[in-house]
Order: C-alpha cells, then structure tokens, then sequence
C-alpha cells in the first residue's frame, strides 16, 4: 500500500489527531450520542444507519431552510 508505519504511528500520536478526536468527543456528549453511526445534516440528527435516499432528502430539505444564523 505504501504507507511509512512510522510517519503514521507519528501522526496518529500528534497533536492534531488529538484536537480533532478532542473535539468531536465534545461534540458527541453534546449531542449525548452514544454510538455510531450518528450524522448531523443541518438541523437534523440521524442516529443508526440512513440510505442514501434518505440522505437526498435530508440534504434538499436542510437547502429550502433559511439558515440559522448569518454567516
């Protein structure tokens, strides 16, 4: 495959794969998500498994919204 074990032994250590494993842990207690899979689509949480169908939807409801806040 080609990966250096090192360099990702290296990475995976760092301190920016502790940030961001960090953040979605904050994240998931704010949420108060127990498990996986959980996805955030807008205003929306789904938690287990969702189809593709699903996910269609989700998006094209989440895009007639107006948005929460101004960017």
């Amino acid at each position: 495959v080609g990966l250096d074990g090192a360099h990702l032994i290296a990475d995976i250590e760092g301190a920016e794969v502790s940030r961001r494993l960090r953040t979605a842990r904050q994240l998931a207690d704010r949420f108060r998500l127990v498990g996986t899979p959980a996805l955030v689509v807008g205003r929306t949480l789904v938690v287990g498994a969702i189809t593709p169908e699903r996910l269609d939807e989700l998006i094209a409801i989440e895009a007639d919204m107006p948005p929460v806040c101004d960017p």
